[in-house]
């Protein structure tokens, strides 16, 4: 299954400015490549803030989610954040049996990922 993504920047009402990743399609073996291309090049353009919107995303498997652990290391390492929202029940649900629902920063929308420290 094919995936894309919609990349903007956004803006809270306090200023905090960052960049919206949705995706919208499956992270798995055949979209892994694509996924590491767009969050690379967020690093190579130096965004220090990363929101991903998972509101669309049909699939994730277990290498997905480690692309995910990775770019919160990445991002981490370079004093920015990477941030989920919108997360489906069942991704959810493969990320909490993984136990990695407390590495990952998640939130439940736009306002409250861009709120956070």
């Amino acid at each position: 299954m094919p995936i894309e993504f919609k990349v903007g920047v956004i803006k809270s009402k306090t200023g905090t400015t960052g960049v919206k990743v949705s995706l919208d399609g499956y992270v798995d073996a055949s979209t892994l490549n694509e996924f590491e291309q767009v969050m690379d090049k967020l690093i190579e353009k130096d965004a220090k803030l990363v929101i991903v919107d998972c509101t669309k995303l049909e699939y994730i498997n277990s290498a997905g989610v480690g692309l995910l652990l990775k770019y919160t290391d990445e991002f981490s390492k370079i004093q920015g954040r990477f941030a989920l929202i919108k997360i489906p029940q069942g991704t959810m649900a493969v990320i909490n049996m993984l136990g990695f629902d407390k590495e990952l920063s998640i939130y439940a929308d736009e306002a409250a990922a861009l709120k956070a420290k």
